[in-house]
């Protein structure tokens, strides 16, 4: 028996008023680099991860914004630092960073959140 397939999606906000340009990027840069350093970009992997710069979240403070799919768990404040504690405790460890964690996390959605 094979173990079941996570696939997760992480979306960072790339095209709103809650950060600039480059830091989103940056946070894209730096998930995409440790997706492919834990190989969990290749199509045998049974953990896989994709990230993607999306549009505006509709959270216009506090960012940049980023999303888990399909944990449904919204994050703010992401730099750098917070990005990479993010792979590795709630994407590697399936424990989400409570310190980043946007405090209307698991309800329906953040207002105005489109995800």
């Amino acid at each position: 028996m094979t173990s079941p397939t996570h696939d997760r999606r992480v979306y960072i906000c790339f095209n709103g008023n809650c950060a600039s340009r480059e830091l989103a990027q940056s946070v894209y840069d730096r998930l995409v680099q440790l997706t492919e350093e834990h190989h969990l970009n290749d199509f045998e992997s049974p953990t896989s991860l994709k990230c993607k710069l999306a549009g505006c979240l509709n959270i216009c403070v506090n960012g940049p914004t980023l999303i888990v799919h399909p944990d449904r768990v919204w994050y703010h404040r992401v730099d750098l630092a917070a990005a990479e504690r993010i792979f590795y405790e709630h994407l590697l460890a399936n424990q989400p960073v409570t310190e980043y964690v946007h405090p209307l996390t698991h309800t329906s959605r953040p207002p105005g959140g489109s995800a």
